[in-house]
């Protein structure tokens, strides 16, 4: 079910834009901001044999491809990653989160 703006919402002020029709089907103008984020983040500590890390890992709909022979069309590219807060942090708690990853 459709949860934006009525499909005859146009937020362009005074410019005349008209909606998307293919195959008899009209699509609605929407504005990027009322597009919900396609990728979730978690804190993760990351023990690298005995050094400890504060992470985070992103995953999700996080890039696209230009597809098409006439580079017409895009692609969703789901991916995940994981980067560190800031600098190297050992942890001298007991006190870990709910998932920890150890390397090695």
């Amino acid at each position: 079910m459709w949860q934006g703006r009525s499909p005859g919402h146009f937020p362009f002020g005074d410019m005349a834009k008209e909606q998307l029709t293919l195959d008899g089907t009209s699509y609605p103008l929407i504005e990027t901001g009322d597009v919900p984020a396609g990728f979730a983040e978690v804190d993760v500590v990351l023990d690298d044999n005995g050094t400890m890390f504060d992470c985070v890992t992103v995953a999700g709909h996080v890039g696209y491809q230009v597809v098409g022979s006439k580079g017409n069309g895009v692609q969703p590219m789901p991916a995940w990653f994981m980067f560190t807060k800031g600098p190297q942090v050992r942890r001298q708690s007991t006190n870990l989160p709910a998932l920890l990853i150890t390397a090695g």
